[in-house]
């Protein structure tokens, strides 16, 4: 039996940006590091929302995680939208 893994809250901003402000739980790759690191996300199937500052970067990362096969992810867009639930 498969273990379920939790929604992975995918940060795309850059280092700086998400130490100057974090939204916990999540985790940072930062957009130009994550096609190398799509290994470490876990399961193809694991719900991920993605987010960015602005939602630029974050439609990016939904686009690289589609083509690496993760079929269930969402595009928060901006930190803002994340914030706000």
């Amino acid at each position: 039996m498969s273990q379920i893994q939790p929604t992975l809250y995918l940060d795309v901003r850059t280092s700086e940006e998400y130490k100057a402000g974090p939204i916990e739980p999540s985790v940072n790759v930062p957009i130009d590091e994550l096609p190398g690191r799509v290994g470490t996300l876990g399961s193809r199937r694991r719900k991920i929302v993605v987010f960015c500052r602005t939602g630029r970067r974050s439609a990016i990362a939904l686009a690289i995680l589609r083509a690496a096969g993760f079929t269930h992810v969402h595009d928060a867009g901006a930190i803002e939208n994340v914030r706000a639930t």
